[in-house]
């Protein structure tokens, strides 16, 4: 129930946010304090959900950082960025359902089985923009305009200040990056120990039960892999209705030699490293968990 919760009242924030931003998107009070708490929601989820113990718990705090991503995104107010809130949240959308769906198939289940783990994973891995699925449109979209933002081809002399700008572009990037890796790092070791929920009665129906939140995890992949598709039909309308700005943005290429997508290696490269080492320091107990 929580973890169902979190994941729909995490799009009301969004949406809300996205209405307000014609009136207020340009305003200093938007552009500094919206990403501030942003950021804040989106460490501050991660860390709860690395800390909590419990599939459910996990999930839903896993639901809440997506939200902080989606109101960084918001806040910068620049067109890619906004382009690519519009794409966290079919992401989310897309990758919360199949996580919660997942949870509520598999109470009284036995140990998991491929069914339960690998529509997890993928959605997962969806929600932490993983290339050839919607959440790489999203993350590597808002990467690319940070790391624009962050270094212009300025033909003359730069603006007065203007580092100051580069500099508070560069703090949102690293944000940006930081809670990829915790993202990653949540995503793999709710993979690795799925079981979590105090054991229910038997009575589930079997494996059939796990082919909605499959279907949800393979519609994220197919609307990143239809990512040009996706963004003419859905994207780009969503994404004028809320800067009022009529021209079209083209979503990141899954695999091109770019800044953003070394960003989004280095990103799965840390978050595996980072629970290669915890393990380290955990062992799996006999019901799923992770004791110290």
């Amino acid at each position: 129930v929580q973890a169902c919760f979190f994941g729909v009242a995490a799009l009301v924030p969004a949406y809300l946010l996205m209405r307000f931003h014609p009136f207020l998107g340009d305003t200093p009070l938007w552009s500094l304090r919206v990403p501030v708490l942003g950021a804040i929601m989106l460490i501050g989820a991660a860390v709860s959900a690395l800390r909590a113990a419990d599939y459910e718990y996990r999930v839903g705090w896993l639901a809440a950082a997506s939200l902080g991503l989606m109101i960084l995104m918001i806040g910068t107010s620049l067109n890619r960025s906004l382009f690519a809130a519009v794409a966290m949240v079919l992401a989310h959308a897309l990758a919360v359902p199949a996580l919660v769906l997942i949870a509520a198939a598999g109470r009284g289940a036995g140990p998991a089985s491929w069914p339960r783990t690998v529509p997890g994973l993928l959605a997962g891995l969806s929600l932490c923009a993983a290339p050839l699925t919607i959440g790489h449109v999203a993350r590597g979209s808002f990467h690319e305009a940070m790391i624009d933002a962050a270094f212009p081809d300025l033909l003359g002399d730069p603006a007065p200040l203007a580092w100051l700008l580069q500099l508070y572009t560069l703090a949102v990037l690293a944000v940006s990056v930081l809670g990829g890796v915790m993202m990653v790092m949540i995503v793999l070791r709710i993979w690795m120990y799925p079981r979590g929920a105090p054991a229910e009665p038997p009575g589930h129906a079997g494996n059939a039960l796990y082919a909605v939140p499959a279907a949800f995890a393979l519609a994220g992949v197919a609307a990143g892999l239809g990512g040009d598709r996706i963004a003419a039909l859905l994207l780009n309308p969503a994404r004028y209705s809320v800067n009022l700005v009529p021209y079209d943005i083209a979503p990141p290429a899954h695999a091109a030699p770019d800044a953003a997508f070394g960003l989004t290696v280095l990103i799965f490269f840390a978050g595996a490293l980072m629970v290669r080492f915890a393990l380290r320091w955990r062992r799996p107990a006999q019901d799923g968990r992770e004791v110290e």
